[in-house]
């Protein structure tokens, strides 16, 4: 508040992002109040789709897409259909995201607890934890049910030695390996 900032930092770094897509977007009024507007998408290059198309009704300050109710602050949609109009998006974010009321929110003072003691115990039911349902060491076994395409036909698995590459035996126990001599 004192370097003369209205919004917090980070809510002002995402209207401004909200305000760089607004530019990509052109508004269709299709209410004679100007109050509904059709706000389509323009084509994406990054996606090669072309955009959607989103309706924003200003006296409900309702957009389709819900980032600006759920967020309370002007989705990119809302900040470019209040820009045809030639009106000031600011008037529809929240005063939750002011730099004055985040410091009202920080200013009262905190008292820190004195003794753990004077917690009152829960009265709920006590939850003690299945040890049975705990998972294992290790990959967990697979419970997935094997059918007629899983099993392979007349195949048994053979061992090949990857010394000579003759089946029935291994590296280890290879008949023409040459023992090493032990020093």
């Amino acid at each position: 508040m004192t370097k003369g900032n209205r919004f917090t930092k980070v809510f002002w770094q995402a209207y401004e992002i909200n305000q760089q897509n607004a530019a990509t977007h052109w508004v269709k009024i299709y209410d004679p109040q100007k109050t509904r507007f059709e706000v389509p998408e323009s084509y994406n290059q990054r996606t090669h789709r072309s955009g959607k198309k989103w309706s924003v009704s200003l006296p409900d300050q309702t957009c389709q897409r819900g980032e600006f109710t759920a967020f309370r602050y002007p989705c990119s949609h809302v900040i470019a259909a209040r820009t045809s109009t030639n009106h000031d998006p600011m008037q529809y974010i929240d005063p939750a995201y002011s730099a004055a009321y985040q410091c009202q929110v920080y200013a009262r003072q905190g008292y820190p607890i004195s003794n753990e003691d004077f917690i009152p115990r829960s009265q709920g039911p006590i939850v003690i934890p299945d040890v049975l349902m705990w998972r294992k060491k290790g990959r967990p076994k697979s419970n997935r049910i094997q059918n007629e395409m899983d099993i392979r036909e007349g195949s048994t698995i053979h061992t090949r030695c990857g010394y000579c590459r003759v089946v029935g035996h291994n590296k280890r126990n290879c008949p023409r390996r040459q023992p090493t001599e032990q020093r």
